[in-house]
């Protein structure tokens, strides 16, 4: 029984310290904006991080979310970053909040500036989408209820009534009427 035991303790510890040297070989791949090796390597680690300490996995949701985003997959991105800051928040380590965070931000302009970009080129449908997408980073923010707006308006121009239409009776629901006040101060 004492040797089964001291097997699995080993084990762990074992595990614990291959883990760690992956997250730190991932830090370093994002370092150098190697997005696509960076997941590799945390893909060899994923089956385990939910039975490791917490700490470490806020780091690996935190390092999986800046991977994402590097490579353009905001959706995963932000579902992993904001998993890091719950797991961050619950065990009060406060280590990776503030730039998860700041990370979600830069997702939500990275979506709204290539929202704009393809409305230039006409790409009305993808523009709709994106700004949707930025719209629902966080939904209760005062400011993104005006990305559901566009996002309405873009599907319209891409002729996508239905998905328009529920965008703009979501508004209403919201009382959403558009209306800003604007304060200049004048000499």
């Amino acid at each position: 029984m004492k040797k089964i035991l001291l097997i699995s303790l080993i084990s762990f510890s074992f595990l614990s310290f291959a883990q760690k040297k992956e997250l730190r070989q991932t830090a370093k791949l994002l370092d150098q904006n190697f997005y696509n090796e960076a997941l590799d390597v945390l893909s060899q680690i994923e089956s385990m991080i939910d039975g490791t300490d917490q700490k470490y996995q806020a780091q690996y949701y935190y390092l999986k979310g800046w991977a994402l985003k590097g490579d353009s997959k905001y959706n995963e991105s932000v579902f992993s970053l904001k998993k890091s800051i719950e797991i961050d928040k619950k065990i009060k380590l406060n280590k990776y909040v503030e730039e998860a965070n700041y990370l979600i931000e830069q997702v939500e302009v990275e979506l709204v500036n290539s929202a704009v970009a393809d409305n230039k080129n006409n790409d009305y449908i993808s523009a709709s989408k994106k700004l949707y997408d930025a719209y629902l980073i966080n939904p209760k923010k005062e400011d993104n209820i005006n990305y559901l707006y566009f996002a309405a308006s873009s599907a319209v121009n891409g002729k996508e009534y239905d998905t328009s239409l529920e965008y703009y009776l979501s508004l209403k629901n919201m009382g959403y009427t558009g209306v800003t006040s604007e304060y200049f101060v004048t000499p």
